[in-house]
């Protein structure tokens, strides 16, 4: 039986987003754990504290931590280019990989800066992820980044993406609904874009829903001015209410927040993503997702009374690679 550790993005998160990845990302990895011993770790806190080593070695730690086989790290923009920050999504150091290493990720992406900010981030990515296996990254840009630093990687898009096949993306609605859910996003605001597309969508449709993915997002609708806020219902803010109403409602799905909208495709339902990061365009570049940047909102309008075809295009044979080589 293998030992394997599952990278939880979503430990210590507040962004349910990171509960959606994982989610997909245990699905799809099934294939791989349903035989093994699979332990849960953080990516957000420490690995471990000197204390584990220094007082809890007689407990065997540092021998259970050699013995798991595989250690995949799912998702998110967590290879970022500058590694010296005080704060980075995924916290490890050098010292980290000195005792735990061979990491593999799994649609994992980077941020929006053009290139490696120091030797410290390169040296640390090179102790810390695998050369023995290929990466997956969540875009084309990621994996030209791994490469450059000698990874092997293949682009196989967000392990939330991962579903929505040609059939899968054929079932989809193409027309609009009576209902639509929204997200706002807390970290990167624009009260008057936002302010546009909230109203537009309560005077377009019948029934509006909001759901807030963000520990922050209620704090920053509430200074919003919206026309018709009373025809706003709230959805709460848990993943299993979200997957819930996606299953119980005919709806489309409109907002900033992107694996939101990832989710709604995921449950079949006629989605418009509000780019307002890299991540959003990065994906739309590669894999087609329903994207109108946020600075177009004012084409919003049309956009949602437009038939829209859902065609996200994933690649099942680059899936399909990269879960393979762990079949031994």
């Amino acid at each position: 039986m293998r030992n394997i550790a599952i990278m939880d993005t979503s430990i210590m998160s507040f962004n349910i987003g990171d509960q959606i990845i994982m989610e997909s990302a245990r699905r799809e990895l099934q294939q791989i754990t349903k035989d093994a011993f699979v332990v849960n770790m953080p990516t957000h806190s420490p690995l471990y504290h000197w204390y584990e080593f220094s007082v809890k070695s007689e407990d065997g730690f540092r021998k259970k931590l050699n013995s798991i086989d595989l250690k995949f790290v799912c998702g998110t923009n967590l290879i970022e280019k500058n590694m010296m920050k005080r704060k980075n999504s995924w916290n490890i150091n050098l010292l980290d990989t000195k005792f735990f290493n061979g990491f593999i990720l799994v649609g994992a992406g980077t941020d929006g800066f053009a290139r490696i900010a120091n030797p410290y981030t390169k040296k640390l990515y090179n102790n810390a992820l695998s050369h023995k296996f290929i990466h997956s990254t969540r875009d084309e840009k990621t994996k030209i980044f791994l490469e450059d630093m000698g990874f092997k990687a293949i682009n196989t898009g967000c392990v939330t993406i991962w579903p929505l096949t040609k059939k899968h993306c054929s079932e989809i609605p193409i027309k609009k609904s009576d209902s639509v859910v929204f997200t706002i996003t807390d970290y990167a605001q624009d009260a008057r874009a936002d302010q546009f597309m909230i109203n537009i969508l309560c005077k377009h449709y019948s029934n509006i829903f909001c759901w807030l993915q963000g520990i922050e997002d209620e704090a920053y609708l509430k200074t919003l001015n919206i026309k018709y806020k009373d025809k706003i219902k709230f959805i709460p803010s848990s993943l299993e209410a979200y997957n819930d109403f996606l299953c119980d409602n005919d709806c489309d799905y409109i907002g900033t927040r992107l694996h939101a909208g990832i989710k709604a495709m995921q449950m079949k339902k006629r989605t418009i993503i509000v780019g307002v990061d890299n991540r959003a365009k990065d994906m739309f570049n590669t894999y087609n997702i329903n994207l109108i940047e946020r600075n177009n909102i004012g084409k919003l309008f049309e956009f949602i009374n437009s038939e829209i075809v859902t065609e996200v295009a994933i690649n099942e044979n680059r899936i399909k690679k990269f879960l393979n080589q762990f079949n031994i």
